[in-house]
């Protein structure tokens, strides 16, 4: 059951005398119906315990919804301008590239990345950036799953927890004020804090937990030329700068522990008020040689895709990449999804279902009554695992999410990914993003805790 849902049932107990607000009915009525909606999908979707890597790109449906890309592209702007029942499309895209084939990856960064040259390009300016007591290496203890004394620095105040799984290479150039700028050498994650104000508490992320933003952009789509906002300092920024700024930071910085080449571009971005005028997130898409986009999203895969891992069946592992800035042409906060390359293509993937076909399939498995404003529906390869190994302690499936980068069968293959409106979340807010796979039809729900 969602969160969510846990909250409103909660609500109405609470206010069984008084009458139940319409918009809580719906919402509790949209709710219930994709969960039914994925408990059915379950069914339908073929157990990876008993398919083959090579079948599982196999199976399709009904053969006169599939094209190719440029058919689709040529048709993207007749279908998202549809409705279908009540689903709607504000944007749409398909990438650039004449194919998509379904690839097997492995996960690892770029084993001849020095990590010194990233420290440079973000601290150079400010710190002694050559100076080695500033540097650690934390090792990981494979016998335990939690941090020790011996692995823990004790002036050590925050650490993404993922990293506790990893060796990991860190830079401290200011203990005081919990700066910090860490890489993993195993799977190639770069993440990190310039100003210190994570630790100092600035209500942009560390009181409020990523509010819901004053507004949101997507470059690829929208004329942002005269748009500027007031960073904290008081200063304007324009958007279409930021952009620019962000990009070639993570070109020329982020990118050099990548495995393959990619290049990122900027493709949303949340502006936040801050206890003083506005600060930005970016969120950060990556594009392969071929021109084919990556799903990049910020859900937290050990509650809303953690029971579909223990049940073997098929689920997403989505690297994010964003940065915050709240001042001009400073990097605040930033993290780098771990790396991966291609190491065997299972199929070549000539014909995809249209995005009208997609959409349909969303009207027919989801509840006819649900309202569904997507703010982008775009054919991207996702990042899959089909079998998640279990370990068992005391009878209970034990899931850990870099456990499963390092051991499982991933492969990305082509999906249809639909983001909602209100598609901005952390581990404080919940919503709900659908997927279809544009081979199979399959429609898989991300957003939930059941």
């Amino acid at each position: 059951m969602f969160t969510e849902l846990k909250q409103l049932s909660r609500v109405q107990k609470a206010t069984a005398c008084a009458q139940v607000p319409q918009n809580v009915k719906d919402r509790n009525e949209e709710l219930e119906s994709i969960r039914e909606a994925e408990s059915s999908q379950a069914v339908k979707e073929p157990s990876p315990e008993t398919v083959s890597s090579s079948d599982l790109v196999k199976e399709k449906t009904d053969t006169s919804e599939y094209t190719d890309l440029d058919y689709i592209r040529a048709h993207l702007k007749e279908d998202a301008s549809k409705k279908y029942g009540t689903i709607t499309v504000k944007y749409a895209s398909a990438g650039e590239a004449k194919t998509m084939p379904t690839y097997k990856i492995e996960v690892g960064g770029n084993p001849e990345l020095d990590f010194s040259a990233i420290t440079k390009q973000i601290y150079g300016d400010k710190y002694d950036v050559d100076n080695k007591s500033l540097y650690s290496v934390v090792p990981y203890d494979k016998e335990k799953t939690e941090p020790t004394e011996e692995t823990m620095r004790p002036e050590l105040k925050y650490r993404a927890p993922q990293s506790f799984f990893y060796d990991i290479n860190e830079f401290y150039p200011d203990k005081n004020d919990g700066m910090i700028s860490s890489f993993t050498f195993t799977d190639g994650t770069c993440w990190g804090s310039q100003t210190g104000a994570i630790a100092v508490g600035d209500d942009y992320w560390c009181d409020q937990r990523n509010p819901t933003p004053t507004a949101t952009y997507f470059p690829s789509y929208e004329d942002i030329t005269n748009i500027s906002y007031k960073m904290k300092s008081g200063t304007e920024w324009k958007l279409t700068d930021a952009v620019k700024f962000i990009e070639d930071y993570w070109n020329k910085c982020f990118s050099a522990n990548d495995s393959d080449k990619y290049l990122y571009k900027v493709w949303r971005v949340d502006v936040l008020a801050l206890s003083e005028n506005y600060g930005y997130k970016f969120t950060l898409a990556q594009f392969d040689e071929n021109g084919c986009c990556y799903d990049t999203d910020t859900y937290d895969i050990f509650t809303r895709e953690k029971n579909k891992a223990q049940q073997n069946k098929r689920f997403f592992l989505a690297p994010e990449s964003s940065a915050y800035c709240i001042e001009k042409e400073t990097l605040t906060r930033y993290i780098k999804g771990y790396s991966y390359k291609k190491v065997e293509k299972i199929q070549d993937n000539e014909r995809y279902i249209t995005l009208g076909s997609a959409m349909e399939k969303l009207r027919k498995t989801l509840a006819p009554n649900i309202n569904l404003a997507f703010n982008t529906a775009e054919l991207k390869y996702v990042i899959t695992c089909d079998k998640y190994p279990k370990k068992d302690f005391d009878d209970v499936v034990e899931y850990k999410v870099n456990y499963c980068k390092k051991t499982c069968d991933l492969y990305i293959r082509p999906y249809w990914c639909f983001k909602s409106t209100n598609g901005y979340f952390d581990e404080w807010h919940s919503t709900v993003n659908y997927y279809v796979d544009a081979i199979t039809g399959d429609v898989h729900i991300v957003g939930m805790d059941f």
